[in-house]
């Protein structure tokens, strides 16, 4: 556009729309298009006579790199909305390669909006690990007016807050352990010694091929147990204490 209004008050625009054949003009037309063009581009454009095919040329190089340019927004935009903090990152290097796309989709031309950054920060994150701080924020935030560096820095301490609560975690680990494998062991030895007590008493189950009345020549012995499951179960050493046994309950 500036060359275009450049070269239209010098009067000279005509070379441009056609191979005039105003020599004069066509001169001034090229020392005005080669003031205004990288030196990169004039160094390939410097073989060419006339302004209409140095225009040319520089107008395919604009439009290729446009085309190039729409590529790499597309593939970044792409990596935008795919990225995910993984469970071995942290919030710090995650923000980072949010904050790096948005700084090289800004240098390509179009800039994301901060709200949109936030949003994407904290929907990429494990909702295992996250959850409970991002629920808190989003109730207690608006996201469309906090910045990034906020909300970066408010998750920066809740991770060390977990990180130090997994380490004290770790370091009390082997003392549970090591307590719970004691009460496992105690626990066993106490049923070693009521297997053994255990060990010479008879227990007479209410079933279809217990008959008790075989033994009853023994229900004076202490060793001797009655067990009468019911509505509810009751058991003693002495039949006499039972004012009703149900003998045909069974199973």
């Amino acid at each position: 556009m500036r060359m275009k209004i450049t070269l239209k008050v010098h009067k000279v625009w005509e070379a441009v729309e056609d191979v005039t054949t105003n020599r004069e003009k066509n001169d001034m037309a090229l020392a005005l298009l080669f003031q205004s063009i990288p030196e990169t581009l004039i160094l390939q454009a410097g073989e060419l006579d006339k302004a209409k095919q140095v225009w040319e040329a520089i107008k395919t190089r604009h439009v290729g790199a446009e085309r190039v340019k729409e590529a790499r927004l597309q593939t970044l935009m792409t990596e935008f909305d795919r990225h995910k903090m993984k469970e071995t990152e942290n919030i710090d290097g995650f923000g980072g390669k949010l904050s790096e796309l948005a700084s090289k989709s800004a240098a390509l031309g179009v800039t994301i909006e901060e709200a949109k950054i936030v949003k994407k920060f904290l929907m990429s994150l494990p909702r295992k690990k996250y959850i409970h701080i991002v629920a808190s924020l989003e109730q207690v935030l608006d996201l469309n007016t906090t910045s990034f560096e906020d909300i970066l820095g408010r998750l920066k301490a809740y991770e060390e807050r977990i990180f130090e609560e997994e380490e004290t975690e770790e370091a009390l680990c082997p003392d549970r352990l090591l307590k719970l494998q004691e009460t496992h062991e105690g626990d066993n030895t106490e049923t070693q010694e009521a297997d053994k007590l255990m060990m010479h008493e008879v227990v007479f189950l209410n079933e279809k091929n217990v008959l008790p009345e075989k033994y009853e020549t023994n229900s004076g012995g202490n060793n001797i147990w009655y067990l009468d499951n019911g509505a509810s179960n009751h058991m003693t050493g002495d039949r006499r204490y039972f004012s009703k046994l149900d003998n045909t309950i069974t199973g």
